[in-house]
């Protein structure tokens, strides 16, 4: 695995090289996490690789490693910003929200910032997203910071009422909605329970079919085939 390579021979490591761009620009944490995670796919036969190159990430993940949170120079802008705001985690009306796309780089600040800020563990977590539920995860943490009451207060002063029941009477205004997403589609009953069954081997002589016309009906039909 020659992460310098170019040429055709590279191209199978093109991916992986911009991945773990990626992650080294997230946290050391997230690059060390997605090194471990090519290792133990190389050690399952599921990524190619030979023993030099499981020599080679590990050396990377030791010389990683050895990026502590005082030389990781994007956590230290972090904390001089956050000092330059005048914030110091004391009022528990503040809410500060950090995004990452990495969960590791997630973890990292979480454990990090209460160290360095001298906060308490309940004063600060991480939204995971991921899942089919990770949006209602999501909605517990916004209830539980009171993240909703802020973004209603703030749609209130540009004119835009809160609407408690937007099933209701009117649909205008502003309101908490729950869904329940998988990989960027909403998880309906149809697709979750119908789907699966509608794709397994049906009895002998009968076919399952599942039909969406477009007013959104899900309709399960049975055919019966050939004795």
């Amino acid at each position: 695995m020659n992460l310098e390579a170019r040429g055709r021979k590279a191209k199978g490591l093109e991916l992986f090289r911009t991945t773990l761009a990626k992650a080294i620009f997230s946290s050391p944490a997230a690059c060390i996490a997605t090194i471990r995670n090519r290792l133990d796919r190389m050690a399952r036969g599921q990524a190619k690789g030979t023993p030099a190159d499981v020599e080679r990430l590990e050396a990377l993940a030791a010389a990683v490693a050895a990026i502590t949170p005082d030389r990781f120079t994007k956590y230290q802008h972090l904390l001089k910003l956050l000092k330059n705001q005048g914030w110091t985690g004391s009022d528990k009306r503040d809410r500060l929200v950090i995004f990452s796309e990495r969960i590791a780089t997630l973890a990292f600040l979480r454990e990090h910032l209460m160290r360095d800020c001298g906060l308490e563990a309940e004063s600060i977590v991480s939204v995971d997203g991921s899942g089919v539920e990770g949006d209602v995860k999501a909605q517990k943490v916004f209830e539980d910071f009171s993240l909703f009451a802020t973004i209603f207060k703030a749609a209130a002063q540009v004119g835009i009422r809160h609407n408690p029941d937007y099933n209701g009477a009117s649909q205008e205004g502003i309101a908490m909605s729950q869904a329940t997403i998988a990989g960027g589609r909403r998880m309906s009953t149809a697709r979750c329970y119908l789907d699966p069954y509608r794709c397994r081997n049906a009895p002998k002589g009968r076919s399952w079919t599942a039909n969406r016309p477009e007013s959104g009906e899900c309709r399960l039909t049975l055919a019966r085939g050939s004795p």
